[in-house]
């Protein structure tokens, strides 16, 4: 093969592995750290979540989709995570960018004692993959941050969470 055939086949190697690495960069890049006060959260209903109705409490932010099997695995572990800390001050959260009607159907076909709440776009926030966890301590300071399923309810979790946010 001749010197000038390698050189593009080299070239056009490289940009494919370059176009395919920022494809799979924007696509599943791990969501930032927003701030719990700067999340612009509603209620089911459309209305505004107030920040200071989070004052002092851990509060755990579940980003999440309905059709996302992950998602729906790890939903049983939060319940009971949540059952396990919550008189302890933790409050827990899913938040979606879902159609309000799709997730109260979710809701009704899937109960717990989990809260739904809602932003206009998760893209937005820069979360783009599902689950993404996030541990808010009493200040309203993320302090834990985890990507995909995480076994909530278990006792190493359990006080994992109680040892981030005393």
């Amino acid at each position: 093969m001749p010197a000038f055939a390698n050189r593009n086949l080299l070239f056009l190697v490289i940009l494919i592995a370059a176009v395919t690495g920022w494809w799979l960069y924007d696509r599943y890049r791990i969501a930032p750290e927003p701030e719990l006060a700067s999340l612009p959260l509603t209620d089911l209903d459309g209305q505004p979540i107030d920040p200071a109705s989070l004052a002092g409490k851990a509060v755990v932010v579940n980003f999440w989709q309905t059709w996302c099997p992950p998602c729906l695995q790890e939903m049983p572990d939060l319940d009971a995570a949540r059952k396990a800390l919550e008189p302890e001050g933790f409050v827990f959260v899913l938040v979606s960018d879902e159609p309000a009607a799709l997730i109260r159907d979710f809701q009704q076909k899937k109960p717990n004692g989990l809260t739904y709440w809602r932003t206009e776009s998760l893209a937005a926030l820069d979360v783009h993959t599902y689950p993404t966890t996030l541990l808010y301590d009493r200040n309203g300071a993320v302090v834990y941050k985890k990507v995909g399923v995480e076994p909530w309810a278990s006792a190493a979790m359990l006080n994992r969470f109680r040892e981030l946010v005393p």
